[in-house]
């Protein structure tokens, strides 16, 4: 195994320099590092993670130890940089933790280049997929959940 968000997962006092980090895209599409740690509902170890510790740019978006949580207006980023020259496959597990009201969209980025989406429907509760992609040192991968335009049902 190359990467794995969950393992890699810190939810410390400041943001990793490490191949994950956790953020938004700003107007201009460009990622934005989250600059805020806190502790979200804490004691739901097992919905958020990290002992509820989440990144988050003052309020939302919130990136969690497990799961996500875009803001009414900006999507929410997991981002891993390539430390590795190969083919890898890509293991995404997405589920709604929230009856949701909006359908939702995954989206994974190469580089700032959409290479996947796909929506999240109500009937679509749990999706878990394999996806190859090639990469190169310093190639980055985001991995994306689209925003629904309220904070209702919104965690992933």
């Amino acid at each position: 195994m190359i990467a794995d968000s969950a393992r890699a997962w810190v939810g410390g006092s400041t943001q990793p320099d490490g191949p994950w980090q956790y953020g938004t895209y700003n107007d201009t599409g460009e990622f934005v590092r989250s600059s805020v740690r806190t502790t979200y509902f804490a004691g739901t170890e097992s919905w958020i993670g990290g002992f509820g510790e989440v990144w988050d740019t003052n309020g939302y978006p919130r990136v969690g130890k497990y799961a996500m949580a875009p803001g009414p207006s900006k999507k929410v980023v997991r981002r891993w940089t390539s430390n590795y020259r190969g083919t890898v496959w890509l293991q995404v597990d997405c589920q709604q933790l929230q009856d949701s009201r909006n359908d939702q969209a995954f989206e994974l980025y190469k580089n700032g280049t959409q290479v996947l989406s796909f929506a999240k429907a109500i009937t679509s509760h749990h999706l878990v997929f394999l996806e190859s992609c090639p990469v190169d040192f310093g190639d980055t991968l985001d991995f994306v959940i689209e925003p629904l335009g309220n904070h209702q049902a919104d965690w992933t």
